[in-house]
């Protein structure tokens, strides 16, 4: 079959038509291709932010279940000033308070500073304070210092500690005519525990 000039005349709207419609086709399949694509794109960053979602989700109810767990504990914390501010006044009071247990006592509260733990753990949204306390005791016997410091730990004022201490038996006729048998150095301090964002 030969086509003529004539037929091609003829045939020239229905080859424009059929020029066209490729077109159309081809930029459909590309739009829907493109659609396609971005919809699974879409589609995947949703999923990512379910798993996200739901991490955090179960997250807080760890924390949840954490905090029950823990809710005794950490108002006990409270309740004894552990997780507070610095409490220097009243850690100067209850010195004060605690000297019957002593012959003389002299201390001096260091600036707060950060406490390094040892080895390291993670805690969380807390940071740890440490107040450095340095004391001069004169006592009559031990048993006094072992008092005392029971006295220290037992009072709701803290978390106090105890590194060292160092004794030295008098032999100074003046000191052992005031009745003091005994000189002690220690070396303590206080803990507190605070929210990073309350800082």
């Amino acid at each position: 079959m030969t086509l003529s000039k004539a037929d091609l005349t003829h045939l020239k709207g229905s080859l424009l038509i059929f020029i066209f419609s490729l077109l159309v086709c081809g930029s459909a399949i590309w739009l829907c291709k493109t659609y396609l694509s971005h919809s699974a794109a879409l589609l995947q960053d949703t999923q990512n932010q379910i798993k996200q979602a739901q991490k955090q989700l179960t997250q807080v109810q760890n924390d949840l279940n954490n905090f029950s767990s823990y809710a005794s504990e950490y108002d006990s914390l409270l309740d004894h000033k552990i997780v507070a501010n610095e409490q220097r006044l009243d850690w100067m009071e209850e010195l004060e308070k605690q000297q019957h247990h002593v012959l003389k006592l002299k201390y001096t509260i260091a600036p707060q500073q950060a406490y390094v733990l040892k080895p390291s753990r993670d805690i969380g949204n807390l940071e740890i304070h440490f107040s450095k306390i340095d004391m001069q005791i004169n006592l009559l016997h031990e048993a006094q210092l072992l008092s005392f410091i029971d006295a220290l730990h037992s009072a709701k004022k803290g978390w106090f500690m105890i590194e060292r201490c160092m004794l030295v038996r008098t032999v100074n006729d003046a000191a052992l005519t005031a009745g003091v048998q005994l000189k002690v150095d220690c070396t303590g301090g206080w803990l507190t525990i605070k929210h990073r964002d309350s800082l």
